[in-house]
Parts: structure tokens; sequence; C-alpha cells
């Protein structure tokens, strides 16, 4: 089952609020050192800079911002690593003052390229539309990552989709019945989990073939767009996490504390690479290929990932409720992505973040 990063502000420890800003320090780098050409470029290239002079003109050039912005991320990678080193090292108290100086560094690097930002606005601001011969749409066109062509889904699709959700869910019978043979849980949780891999393979593989052409033309693209969702869906996980404590619900789901349990040789593979394969092709492609309204399919998707994860526990109705509105926060994020994408590997990559992060929290919860 797919882990969730977040679940009740108040369980965290201090040690977790440090691992996690370095994380995103890191990932604010990488994702700044792929993306700094297309942000810089798509609000200076398309603009008339005669009102400004040519020395100006030359020092704001498209390359030369992109180029500090990209030292600037590679120097938030850098600290985002030492930082994450000396957590996990439990040398934050000893290395007090190096800790302060690397989270002021970290604004400090994000400072400025707000401030680049700004700077490359103003050229907005004194530009002569008029003489901008590149209308709006097709600037933000030739920026925008485009969806994947929508194909008529044919009537065996749908049903193929159905027989993969119907597979699925009979694990619920099946892995019992295996483990009546094996008397291993984990190793009867494999099993089944190969046999639906494999039915995912076979049922999405012209799917996968096609998604897989796009992701590979627009590869930047669809890693930026896949960070800035997943960011996205960070955010809401955290404004969902307050509600249940205001609601309060303390402590972790049933699925949460069970994950624990598992070994890391079987969890890491399984949340990371297995989880974001088989669950996006169930809850975002089998579910779309059924549902083609693009509200329904997001909350559909989102409400029935939600309750799988959490239906199973032991700890009540109003407590299962509570604790699936972090997975069906998440699921609905997953579904938004695909809708704008209609790429399977755009949910694919946000889901394996989302799990990595998961997998982190976890390995921290248990050396603490």
């Amino acid at each position: 089952m797919v882990i969730c990063i977040l679940k009740v502000g108040v369980s965290l420890k201090k040690k977790m609020y440090y691992i996690f800003y370095a994380i995103m320090q890191i990932i604010l780098g990488i994702y700044g050192c792929i993306s700094a050409k297309d942000i810089i470029g798509s609000q200076l290239k398309n603009f008339d800079f005669s009102k400004f002079p040519q020395e100006v003109v030359d020092l704001y050039s498209v390359s030369f911002i992109s180029n500090i912005y990209r030292c600037l991320m590679i120097i938030s990678i850098i600290i985002g690593i030492i930082l994450l080193i000396i957590v996990l090292k439990d040398k934050v108290i000893e290395k007090k003052k190096l800790v302060t100086g690397l989270v002021i560094a970290s604004v400090f690097t994000t400072s400025n390229f707000i401030s680049l930002l700004a700077i490359s606005a103003l050229f907005c601001l004194f530009s002569d539309k008029q003489k901008n011969n590149v209308t709006k749409s097709q600037v933000v066109n030739k920026n925008k990552l485009e969806a994947v062509p929508s194909s008529l889904e044919t009537g065996k699709d749908r049903i193929l989709g159905i027989v993969l959700i119907i597979i699925y869910f009979a694990q619920l019978i099946f892995v019992p019945l295996i483990y009546k043979v094996t008397n291993n849980n984990l190793l009867s949780s494999i099993l089944y989990e190969i046999v639906i891999l494999v039915a995912t393979l076979l049922i999405f593989k012209d799917r996968y073939k096609r998604d897989f052409l796009y992701l590979k033309n627009d590869f930047k693209k669809y890693v930026a767009f896949a960070f800035k969702h997943w960011l996205m869906m960070f955010g809401i996980i955290m404004v969902v996490a307050t509600i249940q404590v205001s609601l309060g619900v303390n402590g972790e789901s049933g699925n949460q504390e069970a994950l624990k349990t598992l070994p890391l040789l079987y969890l890491i593979p399984s949340t990371i690479i297995y989880a974001p394969i088989v669950e996006e092709a169930i809850f975002r492609g089998s579910i779309r290929r059924l549902i083609k309204n693009d509200v329904v399919f997001i909350i559909t998707s989102g409400v029935i990932f939600g309750l799988l994860h959490t239906f199973l526990s032991e700890d009540g109705l109003y407590n299962i409720i509570i604790y699936s509105l972090n997975y069906v926060a998440m699921g609905s994020c997953l579904a938004y992505s695909y809708v704008k994408t209609n790429n399977i590997y755009t949910s694919m990559m946000i889901h394996a973040i989302q799990n990595t992060f998961g997998i982190i929290a976890i390995i921290v919860q248990l050396m603490a």
C-alpha cells in the first residue's frame, strides 16, 4: 500500500522538521537546475528590449540569469545534503551555529532567485506589447507541457480496466488462501503482487509505450511538472494533517503502523516501484477509462484510493474516515495531475516521489 509522508503534525519530532527542510532544499535545487532556462526564458525571450540600454539587455540575457540561478540551486542542493547529514548523525546540538548558518544561507539562495524573477518581470512591465508579434496564447502554449492527445477508449479497454480492478481487490480473498499454503504473510503478499504487476503490465502495455514516447520527447518538462505538482500535493497534505489534529485524531493509521513492521528490503521496492506502477494504472488509468468527466473522476479516484488504505483498520469508523483524508487528498491530487497531462507517467512520478519521502520518514522513525 502507498505511504503518506505526513500524518498528524503534533506527532512529528523536531528532528523530522529539519529533515523535511533539508529534503525540500534538495528538491528545490534539483527542480531549479532542471527548469531554470524555461522559467527565465518564458519571461524574457519574447519581450521587446528596445527601451533598455544595450548593456542592460546583454547583462540580463536568458543564459546569464539561468546560469546564475543554476549556481544558486547547486548551492541549495549542497546545503540540503550537509544539513541532512548533520541531522541524521544527531549532530544538530553540537553544530547548532552551523545548522543556523545553513538555514539562513538556504533562505538567501531562494530569495536571490525571487529577486532574479522580479528583475526579469520588470522587462514584461516595460516592454511594448504592440511590437511583440507573438501573442500571449502562443507564448503560453510554447512553454506549457502539452497533454497527451486523448484516445477513444474501446469497449475492450474498459472491460480490461474493470478486470484489472477486480484482480487488485481480489487480493483480499486470495492472499489469505495463499497464506494457508505458504504459512507466510510476506511471501503470500509478494506472490500475489507479482500476479497484479504482470496483469497491469499486460493490460496497459500499449498505454505505457504511447505515454513513454511523450515523456521521452519532453522529459525535462514532465519532471518539472511532476515536482511542481508534488509540492502542491505536499502542501495540501499538510493542511489536511492540520485538519486531522483539529478533529482530535492523533497518531497514525493502522496501514501506516503496519508498514513499519515490514522489512525494508521488501518495503522500499514495493512502495517506490510497485505501488506507483500498479496503483496509478488502477486508480487513475482504469477508473479514467470508465469516467470521462474530469471532476467526477478526480473525486471518485481520490475517495476510492483513500478508503482502500484505511478501511481494514480496527480504529473505528470515525478514525477510519479521518485517517483516510490524507489518502483522499493524495489520490485526488494524483488524479488531477493525470487529467492535466493524460500521461500515466506523470502521476507515477509524483506517486514515487511521495512514497520515497514516506520511506525516509519511516527509516528516521525507526532509527529514533
